[in-house]
């Protein structure tokens, strides 16, 4: 197909686009962020079916509606706890006098019959906001494709970011249906961190070439390459650590908080001790990239940028340590490594300087400042 240059040349559309793109991947963080409360308040099981809750669209707000009483009206699908079980309607009904079981089926993808009101609530937030992300995958999909005349790669890479969004949402099931068993939550996290890094490569392709950032050394390039390995690898340790400390939880009590770090084995200290080859790789990464970047006002902001998230990210798992684990500290530490994890990628997309699309070709005006004149 013949590309229209007055259409890839539009500034408008390219405007949409990009930002289309950034709130894709701002919700793909709200996404991670609502997973994580969902983890260190316990509230995974809150809605104990997918995609309903107790067989809602709107979850229940008390427990009372989940009981069999005379004069309640339950349509069919809906969920009561009755004998510490899960039961299925099968049909519309009106309760009337003693519960007949034949309109009954008992739920049996787990054993799970606990309502809290506030646990189901997290998790149903939890679920609105990977609904918002579907949408949003969806909408930039199609407007990739009205680019496809002359940017078939956003089409390739759109369409590829929708289907791992969608595999992610059955993942999720599957992790409800199991009961929160741990393989499914690591794979369920590292799958995000995938989703990242392709939204991330979207977000810098809508944004076009630019002449604002140093072209980096090779050596810079493989230090770079190398902190986005260790920074993959230490939160996928630090999901298998969350795992052991979930068990704790659950075998201990919350009261007992403060002893639970003295509960976890070898991968907690080995997460630990990990943390500390991270930092020092990226501080050797953000000084080489600062001496390289003289001049260039962009580039020392986002290797600034990127040394201010590893500092708080290395302060927020401190503080998990040293301050027996307080619950805001939890998501607070995987949302700065995933934050992290994204800006590596984009450094990473961004130096690599291949034309994006027609428009690209045009060589953007560099930021770059005299020395003298920033005096």
């Amino acid at each position: 197909m013949a590309s229209n240059p007055a259409v890839a040349l539009d500034p408008r559309r390219d405007r949409r686009f990009r930002s289309v793109a950034l709130v894709t991947l701002a919700l793909v963080y709200v996404v991670i962020i609502a997973g994580s409360v969902v983890r260190s308040t316990g509230a995974g099981m809150g809605c104990p079916d997918w995609p309903k809750c107790f067989g809602h669209y709107v979850p229940p707000t008390h427990v009372s509606e989940l009981q069999y009483e005379p004069g309640r009206a339950f349509g069919k699908g809906h969920f009561i706890i009755h004998d510490n079980a899960l039961w299925k309607a099968k049909r519309d009904l009106v309760a009337t006098g003693a519960i007949d079981m034949a309109d009954w089926e008992k739920y049996t993808k787990h054993d799970y019959a606990v309502f809290n009101a506030a646990h189901t609530w997290t998790e149903y937030g939890n679920r609105l906001s990977g609904v918002l992300l579907g949408i949003s995958s969806i909408v930039l999909v199609v407007m990739a494709w009205r680019r496809r005349s002359w940017d078939r790669a956003s089409v390739i890479a759109t369409v590829a970011a929708l289907l791992l969004i969608s595999f992610e949402g059955w993942l999720g099931a599957l992790v409800v249906e199991s009961n929160l068993a741990p393989v499914k939550i690591t794979i369920h996290m590292a799958l995000a961190l995938v989703i990242v890094a392709l939204v991330v490569w979207i977000v810098d392709r809508a944004r076009g070439r630019s002449d604002a950032l140093p072209p980096l050394t090779r050596g810079t390039i493989a230090i770079l390459l190398l902190c986005i390995a260790l920074t993959a690898v230490q939160t996928v340790l630090g999901t298998q650590v969350r795992e052991q400390i979930d068990t704790v939880a659950r075998a201990m009590g919350e009261a007992t908080r403060g002893t639970w770090i003295a509960e976890l084995g070898g991968q907690y200290l080995f997460h630990r001790s990990f943390a500390w080859v991270l930092l020092a790789a990226n501080v050797l990464l953000v000084m080489r990239m600062i001496r390289e970047a003289r001049g260039f006002v962009r580039a020392q902001r986002r290797a600034g940028l990127l040394a201010l998230l590893v500092f708080a990210a290395a302060v927020s798992g401190i503080i998990l340590q040293e301050l027996d684990m307080p619950a805001p500290a939890q998501p607070l530490h995987l949302l700065l490594a995933a934050l992290t994890l994204g800006l590596q990628f984009s450094l990473l997309f961004e130096h690599i300087r291949r034309p994006h699309s027609p428009a690209a070709q045009i060589p953007a005006q560099s930021d770059r400042v005299p020395l003298e004149r920033m005096a």
